[in-house]
């Protein structure tokens, strides 16, 4: 993987460090201890048949040993039923990677990912300055 693949992927001990400090593994958890989330994590990064030229690019890009953005998010909905779905505190998918975000994820993020993208944009990018400079390139 290079520097540039990286951006786009998380390899698997990343992964695990994530879980860690989000502590979602728990030892004697029903559905969400370690071995259920590398199980799902080997589930999740098992690459689809070469049927088309589409899928054969996809599993060419494809690490084995990390998530793509697409598998990450399907961990995210894995990991929040393993451990809030399934009757245990809900039944709805919905409301299990809610209580994931939550309870495991959003508190323990550092503070430049709570960061709103929308005020460097309404102070920077959205005024009549920018406006002025941008508008001569504009072929419409």
């Amino acid at each position: 993987t290079t520097i540039g693949e990286a951006a786009f992927s998380m390899p698997q001990l990343r992964f695990k460090e994530f879980l860690t400090d989000a502590t979602i593994p728990k030892k004697g958890s029903k559905y969400c201890q370690q071995r259920d989330c590398d199980m799902m994590f080997t589930d999740v990064n098992k690459e689809e048949e070469e049927s088309d030229k589409e899928s054969k690019q996809i599993n060419e890009a494809n690490d084995d040993r990390a998530l793509m953005r697409f598998e990450f998010l399907e961990m995210v909905v894995r990991m929040g039923v393993a451990k809030y779905g399934r009757g245990q505190k809900t039944k709805d998918v919905s409301e299990a990677v809610a209580m994931l975000g939550e309870k495991n994820i959003s508190g323990k993020l550092p503070l430049e990912a709570a960061l709103d993208p929308n005020i460097f944009r309404a102070h920077r990018l959205y005024t009549k300055e920018m406006s002025d400079l941008i508008e001569p390139y504009l072929s419409f």
